[in-house]
């Protein structure tokens, strides 16, 4: 604040009062008082203005406070401003945030999806490739190494040249090199440099490719989305307990606002709604609180009886003591060795002789019942109602599963190790005995009664003409054509007419066609190729496989920008390792790339609640990226370093841009406000503020607040030659955005009166 400028007092704002008295003002409820009209209700509060003489300083406003009991340490007053006129109001102006999301730095080095002619170009013949990244602010203030919340790190990746000891093949030193291994590379090394303090590159930005190629693999994948759930509950472990009882997966809380808190799940369809229910009370000398029913104590007593298994609260509730029963209360617990236990509720204690009088007959096995007094159970209120809320989807991503494959040796009775190999790994990596394919198959069905054709293998034909029946004429071209086949790998047999194919390489077979020689109607159907697997077992070993589960790779806004798969082989085994079972390998974008990187930088949040705000400040940040990368080897030193310009610089889309009018930035400004008005300092305990009702008006951190001002000169006589002089303050009214139309409105009529211009918001 500059000696030239008006001072600043700010208000917080929850609500406006526009009739009564001060006096029943709520804490954050706003009103401009009448100090001129004072009641026993307090000030009488102000909402029309016409027809007050604009020269009295007759009005102040004011904000109430938490109802507490005055004492010598403080009062009951709320937050007055002086009086003043109409005549001192002299502008009304107003600011709202303007974006509700965070914008951090997010840019693209390399093909930015769009022109090819930005696209990583390696050669052969190239110099090692290198990149620097320059990383300040945001989480690395708080790393716990380096200086001046900065990085910069070099990355070094060779690009595969010619061999020149390699004769055997020729190699040319301008050959393009496969783009997506060398930057598939580069990025798990970026992601995983470790930064001074410990800390990994991948915690401060997310670091993904950008891959346009052809030839993609077709990838099975699993949908998993994530569901939010938000509840009014305590927000402490138990109310996370309550809603973890209905799951079998993980629940986490994510968020903690007021008196909701908001739970996630990562699942693959919407989970079950959450049901909540309320619990009993007990039931004093009045009756059930209206919408609870009354369940009336009484005595519980257990009761045994053979019932092979029948349900015998029938003949229980009929038979003993019937009039003193609870309706309702008798339950069956369970069955054992075709015994069955009971309880029941009865108004009045059973005598002996109702007792032997029921089990001294042998109907429905009565007379091998025992009854046992428990012991008393006192009347209750109970509540049917029953709440059901729903999950909400929010963002989906995709996993697909690799398969890794170990080869042990059978024990020493010959007998496979996968009992053992299951019980070392969990359950979820589904481990089995790996199969292998020996051969393939291939099998034509002869139909028709007459004709003749050719049936086609590679480029040579081989000829069949319908003889009697299918079975003869498959069997016919076996005779003909069997030796001639084997030569190539094929071996052909018939069976009741259809013709078998087999080889143990599929490309011999995926060929194979039939074509009629004549106008005849005689054909051949083919099947397709079938692989037949068999156990992988042989030479005393076994191969096994294990299905692993990839990271998550989620939507982006277009395929170009997805991430890539990855999985981790599982731990060894012993001294033996998993190894990609062959064909696991290319579930990624294929050949013929355009490569690039898109670096972007993550938010950090520090939100500490009420109770611990004095200890965790508020802070939301991010950190923020400058990238170029190429084959010069310019030396860059900390502290004194630059990036260089090198053959491809990181292009912005976007730029970092912070929320305004957070809740969060402004408590410090609600502190100086309690001062101000009311003269009292800040406690740093929070039980001293929660015992003197001194907690935020508004505590969700995360609130964007619409910030109101209104400038009043206020004219106060003074001794001196001078007689008056002249104190501009400018308050600041401070309203969660989306709640401020009342607040406008009272002081758009105020200011309408004074003959300022007024806002609108």
């Amino acid at each position: 604040m500059a000696i030239s400028r008006p001072f600043d007092r700010p208000f917080f704002v929850r609500t406006v009062k526009t009739a009564g008295g001060s006096n029943s003002l709520a804490k954050g409820q706003l009103a401009i008082v009448d100090l001129f009209s004072a009641t026993q209700a307090g000030a009488n509060i102000v909402s029309a203005f016409a027809g007050y003489p604009k020269d009295e300083n007759r009005f102040a406003i004011q904000a109430g406070t938490s109802a507490k009991e005055p004492n010598r340490s403080y009062s009951d007053k709320g937050l007055r401003s002086p009086a003043f006129s109409l005549n001192e109001i002299k502008k009304l102006k107003a600011t709202v945030p303007t974006r509700t999301q965070q914008t951090v730095d997010e840019l693209t080095i390399g093909y930015d999806g769009f022109l090819p002619s930005t696209a990583f170009n390696f050669k052969k013949g190239q110099a090692p490739f290198r990149m620097w990244l320059h990383l300040t602010g945001g989480l690395l203030q708080y790393r716990g190494g380096g200086h001046n919340a900065e990085e910069i790190l070099e990355f070094v990746k060779e690009v595969p040249g010619c061999d020149p000891y390699d004769n055997c093949e020729d190699c040319d030193d301008c050959e393009p090199v496969d783009c997506r291994t060398i930057v598939t590379e580069l990025i798990e090394e970026m992601r995983n440099r470790e930064v001074s303090g410990g800390m990994k590159v991948s915690e401060f930005v997310d670091i993904t490719p950008i891959f346009e190629c052809t030839d993609n693999p077709v990838v099975v994948t699993t949908d998993m989305t994530y569901y939010t759930l938000s509840l009014c509950d305590t927000g402490d472990d138990e109310a996370l307990n309550f809603v973890q009882s209905q799951y079998n997966f993980p629940v986490i809380r994510i968020n903690r606002v007021g008196s909701t808190s908001t739970y996630q799940v990562l699942a693959e369809a919407l989970p079950t709604a959450y049901v909540q229910t309320i619990g009993s009370i007990l039931q004093g000398c009045e009756d059930c609180p209206v919408g609870w029913s009354a369940v009336a104590g009484g005595y519980v007593y257990a009761i045994t009886i053979e019932d092979n298994g029948t349900n015998y609260t029938t003949q229980i509730t009929a038979s003993l003591a019937n009039p003193k029963y609870v309706a309702g209360t008798l339950v069956k617990s369970g069955n054992n060795a075709g015994v069955g236990f009971y309880t029941a509720v009865y108004n009045a204690e059973i005598t002996q002789a109702e007792i032997a009088s029921f089990v001294g007959t042998t109907t429905n096995n009565r007379n091998t019942a025992t009854v046992a007094y428990v012991g008393e159970l006192q009347a209750i209120c109970t509540n049917g109602t029953v709440t059901n809320t729903e999950w909400v989807a929010g963002d989906s991503c995709e996993v697909t599963t690799q398969e890794y494959s170990i080869v042990l040796a059978d024990d020493e009775c010959g007998e496979s190790m996968l009992p053992e190999l299951q019980a070392a790994y969990p359950s979820a990596m589904n481990i089995a005995i790996g199969t292998r394919i020996d051969e393939y198959l291939f099998t034509g069905t002869v139909n028709s009664e007459a004709g003749a054709g050719v049936v086609t293998i590679g480029v040579v034909d081989y000829a069949i003409t319908y003889a009697t029946s299918a079975t003869v004429t498959a069997g016919n071209f076996v005779t003909a054509h069997a030796v001639a086949l084997a030569a190539l790998g094929i071996v052909v047999t018939s069976t009741l007419g259809v013709l078998t194919f087999s080889a143990e390489e599929v490309a011999l077979l995926e060929d194979i066609s039939f074509t009629v020689t004549g106008a005849d109607a005689f054909n051949i159907v083919f099947d397709a190729v079938t692989p037949v697997q068999v156990p992988d077992r042989k030479g005393c070993k076994t191969r096994y496989v294990a299905t692993m589960v990839t990271n998550m790779v989620c939507l982006e806004c277009a395929p170009v920008y997805q991430d890539y798969w990855v999985t981790e082989a599982p731990e060894p085994y012993g001294q033996a390792a998993w190894y990609l079972s062959p064909g696991q390998a290319e579930i990624n974008k294929g050949g013929s790339c355009l490569c690039g990187i898109r670096i972007k930088g993550k938010s950090f949040v520090l939100s500490g609640n009420e109770a611990i705000w004095d200890y965790v400040q508020f802070t939301e940040t991010s950190t923020k990226v400058q990238a170029s990368a190429g084959y010069n080897n310019l030396e860059i030193r900390e502290a004194i370093g630059h990036l260089s310009k090198a053959d491809y610089t990181g292009v912005h889309t976007t730029r970092f841009a912070p929320r305004t009018h957070l809740m969060g930035n402004l408590r410090n400004l609600e502190k100086e406000s309690r001062s101000y008005f009311l003269g009292e300092a800040y406690r740093y305990d929070y039980l001293g503020r929660i015992l003197r009702a001194e907690e935020a008006v508004v505590q969700d951190n995360f609130q964007q607040m619409a910030q109101i001002m209104l400038e009043i000169r206020h004219e106060n006589y003074s001794q001196g030659f001078g007689g008056r002089h002249s104190n501009n303050i400018l308050y600041h009214f401070y309203v969660p955005f989306g709640q401020h139309a009342a607040t406008v409105a009272l002081l758009n009529g105020m200011a309408a009166a004074a003959g300022v211009p007024t806002i609108q918001i």
